[in-house]
């Protein structure tokens, strides 16, 4: 699995909250990236929370309802929210689901910008529960602490 930096000015840490994007599937790629993330100890919301919580900063822009607004919508830093875009299409073979496409991107919430982006080639695809481990670990990888 690949993984590209496209804004190295962007340093995700304890204190970034995600989100995933994408509605649930047939699969459970959502709730089981979620899952994933949450093992490696990375903060996961529901995509809701994550864009109200930036709606409400951008109209009630102070320090004071900042504070607020992480504590109502379970956001660790308001600064440091970021979704997970997934793109993918999946495939049952003899035993096991995978993906035979899969790519993702992260975007900073805040500004709207893709900061990270990535792909699974189709030859060296994985079952979909070890794809999105990989995936949860990598972006555990680029955390600070």
């Amino acid at each position: 699995m690949t993984l590209k930096n496209i804004d190295h000015s962007v340093i995700l840490n304890n204190e970034s909250t995600f989100c995933i994007a994408n509605r649930e599937d047939k699969i459970g790629t959502v709730r089981n990236l979620s899952q994933f993330l949450e093992n490696e100890g990375i903060h996961v919301v529901p995509f809701e929370n994550a864009k109200n919580a930036i709606e409400n900063r951008l109209n009630y822009a102070n320090n004071v309802v900042e504070k607020d607004i992480e504590k109502a919508f379970n956001i660790k830093n308001i600064n440091s929210v970021y979704s997970i875009v997934l793109d993918y299409d999946y495939q049952k073979d003899f035993i096991d689901l995978k993906y035979k496409r899969f790519r993702y991107s992260i975007v900073d919430l805040n500004t709207g910008n893709p900061i990270i982006w990535g792909f699974s080639y189709s030859n060296d695809m994985e079952t979909t529960s070890k794809t999105l481990k990989i995936l949860a670990k990598k972006i555990k990888k680029r955390m600070t602490n």
